[in-house]
């Protein structure tokens, strides 16, 4: 059964949807990821709703922290949650009290010390990434800042290590995919790269909310099986669009190089939502989920012109999970809470997924008030699809909802 909600058009927000901003904002600036909204999107979610320091946001998917920093900034408490360990470090590390001081003085101490090290023990990924003499610089300066007894500090230091590899990496980003290309910079730059990204982040600590008080951190878990008992009265949010893009590939050289060997890199891809091809079912409590008849026909609709068999799967697979992360939120809002999903509709061999629509059914069967479909902008689709199937552009919407 297809719910009634009203549509609206907020295409003056097509700019708070796409990271480019985040470039240039203090703090926010440190470590972008692609894909994300902006702190103005949050702002002004913010202030439509009328939240203050007495409400508790949450973030379930929470990227590189936009939604729990821009919350801190406004004073209001707020958490994030995330399956990545990079999502989760990077948040943690823009959200907390930097003394300048001790991050000079441990600064100091890493550039005077740093040096080149073995990097014959690194993944086959990162030696594909980076030349050797990149590599045992970069490996030399992990080291040395791992070093560094004050965790603030070090956290502060890393991030800064972990913004700079992409300078020096010969693999891209390239939609979903890593690819070869060249590195913008050579070895011997690493030293005065990693200087003026700490330049950089130094001069924004200014900017951080003095004097604030509250809680603002990130933990690593699963939306789907939400960890803990905190209840919140809003969620500003963005899950991952089912367009076969994986942030764990996107981002694998800066996991491998923190975080992971290989191996779990790969784990982690498996344990994603089902948002890319290469995730697999979850082991989480059943939500009770049963497609929606308009989701089922689509389903059938694009089976019928035999494509690849996992795409079908994927979007599936990507509406239950969505069912379980919205089934676990219901539990941890307050009575009449305000959501905001930030979500891109798809479209496969011509046949389109109005993500935003579907997602708003299966939130009116948890008893979830679908408030809006705010559109706030249209993406172009790829050329092979405008070639066989016409031009047709994908909306963008945040979709909005309140807990009854």
């Amino acid at each position: 059964m297809e719910t009634a909600v009203k549509h609206t058009e907020r295409l003056e927000w097509r700019k708070l949807v796409v990271p480019t901003a985040l470039r240039k904002a203090p703090i926010h600036r440190w470590f972008v990821f692609p894909h994300s909204y902006t702190d103005s999107l949050v702002r002004n979610l913010i202030e439509e709703w009328e939240l203050g320091p007495g409400d508790r946001i949450l973030d379930p998917f929470v990227g590189a922290g936009t939604t729990v920093l821009t919350a801190k900034q406004m004073g209001i408490p707020a958490h994030g949650v995330d399956l990545s360990p990079l999502a989760v470090f990077v948040t943690n590390a823009k959200v907390a009290d930097h003394d300048p001081d001790a991050v000079r003085q441990g600064l100091a101490g890493v550039l005077k010390d740093a040096g080149e090290v073995d990097s014959g023990g690194e993944t086959e990924l990162l030696h594909r990434a980076f030349t050797p003499l990149a590599l045992q610089r970069l490996c030399g300066l992990r080291q040395r800042t791992r070093q560094v007894t004050d965790p603030q500090v070090r956290g502060f230091l890393l991030l800064g290590l972990l913004a700079i590899l992409r300078d020096f990496s010969s693999l891209k980003a390239d939609g979903g995919w890593l690819r070869a290309g060249r590195p913008r910079l050579s070895g011997d730059q690493v030293m005065p790269r990693f200087r003026r990204q700490m330049e950089m982040m130094l001069s924004d600590l200014p900017e951080q909310a003095a004097g604030a008080t509250g809680s603002w951190s990130a933990e690593v878990g699963d939306a789907r099986a939400l960890p803990g008992d905190t209840k919140y009265s809003a969620v500003i949010t963005s899950p991952p669009y089912p367009n076969r893009h994986d942030y764990s590939r996107i981002f694998q050289v800066e996991l491998e190089f923190g975080f992971y060997r290989g191996p779990q890199t790969y784990d982690l891809r498996h344990r994603s939502m089902r948002s890319h091809p290469e995730a697999r079912p979850p082991s989480v409590e059943p939500s009770g989920y049963t497609p929606p008849a308009r989701l089922q026909a689509l389903l059938d609709e694009l089976r019928e012109k035999k494509p690849d068999a996992r795409i079908p799967a994927m979007l599936a697979g990507y509406f239950e999970d969505m069912h379980a992360v919205l089934w676990r939120l219901s539990g941890a809002l307050c009575p009449g809470a305000r959501l905001a999903l930030v979500v891109g509709n798809v479209r496969y061999l011509g046949v389109g997924f109005p993500v935003d629509e579907l997602l708003t059914d299966i939130a009116a069967g948890l008893g979830y008030q679908p408030v809006e479909i705010r559109a706030v902008r249209y993406r172009g689709n790829s050329a092979q699809q405008m070639g066989e199937y016409g031009r047709e552009g994908a909306r963008e919407s945040c979709v909005m909802l309140r807990a009854t």
